[in-house]
């Protein structure tokens, strides 16, 4: 497969992902099923290294390819993609991710990579933000030493000196960047020890005059980042705490980043203060009489979940509600999965949300 930066947004599983490869124009070595119209991309290509000498970078928007419950693994599509498959630099997920959440996650990705940062510069760029689903925090980046580092600029990028007009709109960036996280804004250098999620409230109270820990909670994911050559392995713990109100979860929030207990960056993700103290105000209105709400039935068809493949639709995992703070709508949500076989006696998997206003 030649192309020099390769992106799949697709259904996933630890081992192999799925893809219309009639429509792509990409073609695989063992896992093809000839005719079927639907191909994979599996262990057994990469094994096979299939991948053109030119591909630098490989990222998997798709389900546990880079490891399951949070836990990275050497035996995943995302790790064997570099020690097999040749591959500079391969980033993807080490949980089950919602469709939703993955698309937000991989424009801001994408869109930093863009502007000339590196791979694992815009893996912490996008995770730097809250989402409706926090399990896109659980990013799994591997790498080959001998080939390049994982901070890793791509195309006309490839060369640092691209030119200084580049380096002033990077320059405009991170002040973007600093603007919303508290530590850098409050010129504050301390990196603050923590132990437990009391110390994360102390925290943001001491930084925060508006924090009110009864409307928030604590979210936590692992990002890796993971050598092939040395098997050295870097963590980072992406913390989202995450505003609510009632019985409703918004995707507003702080998203604090930590490397060995201690904080380093604290990225405020308030979407709009006055309106969320004017929820509080009436958090009365926030709670659900699950008893008078209407549970719409949901059709869940080919067309819901994915228009080129046909799927199996499971039912839903859990119904939530979520609270749109800036247009003041509420929501009931069902999170669905859907599965497709991977004709090898697996399957791979796609999650998303469907929801109805209330």
């Amino acid at each position: 497969m030649s192309a020099e930066v390769q992106l799949f947004c697709t259904h996933g599983s630890i081992d192999s992902i799925r893809f219309k490869g009639t429509a792509s124009g990409i073609k695989t070595g063992n896992s093809t099923i000839e005719g079927s119209g639907k191909e994979m991309i599996g262990i057994n290509d990469l094994a096979s290294k299939s991948w053109a000498p030119n591909t630098k970078l490989v990222t998997y928007i798709a389900c546990e390819t880079g490891g399951q419950n949070d836990i990275a693994s050497s035996n995943s599509l995302v790790y064997q993609t570099v020690s097999e498959g040749g591959v500079n630099v391969c980033v993807g997920f080490k949980r089950i991710i919602y469709y939703s959440s993955a698309v937000e996650w991989s424009r801001n990705y994408n869109m930093h990579l863009a502007d000339g940062y590196g791979v694992g510069d815009s893996v912490d760029y996008a995770n730097s933000f809250n989402y409706s689903n926090n399990s896109v925090h659980s990013t799994y980046l591997v790498y080959n030493s001998s080939l390049t580092t994982p901070n890793m600029k791509i195309g006309r990028f490839a060369n640092s000196n691209y030119s200084e007009m580049q380096d002033l709109k990077k320059s405009y960036l991170d002040v973007e960047l600093d603007k919303r996280d508290l530590l850098t804004s409050n010129t504050i250098n301390t990196k603050y020890d923590i132990k437990n999620d009391e110390d994360i409230y102390n925290i943001l109270e001491n930084l925060d005059k508006d924090f009110n820990r009864t409307n928030y909670e604590i979210l936590r994911e692992t990002s890796e980042i993971h050598d092939v050559k040395t098997d050295n392995i870097e963590k980072k713990e992406y913390i989202n705490v995450r505003f609510k109100v009632g019985d409703f979860y918004t995707n507003a929030g702080y998203n604090i980043k930590a490397e060995d207990n201690k904080i380093v960056s604290i990225y405020d993700n308030n979407i709009n203060k006055e309106k969320q103290k004017s929820a509080i105000l009436k958090e009365e209105e926030f709670f659900i009489n699950k008893n008078e709400i209407l549970q719409k039935t949901i059709n869940t068809t080919e067309k819901d979940i994915n228009l080129e493949q046909k799927v199996n639709a499971q039912e839903p995992l859990e119904t939530k509600y979520f609270y749109d703070i800036e247009n003041d709508k509420k929501y009931i949500e069902y999170i669905v999965t859907s599965e497709t076989s991977d004709f090898f006696g697996g399957s791979d998997l796609m999650a998303d949300v469907i929801k109805y206003e209330i």
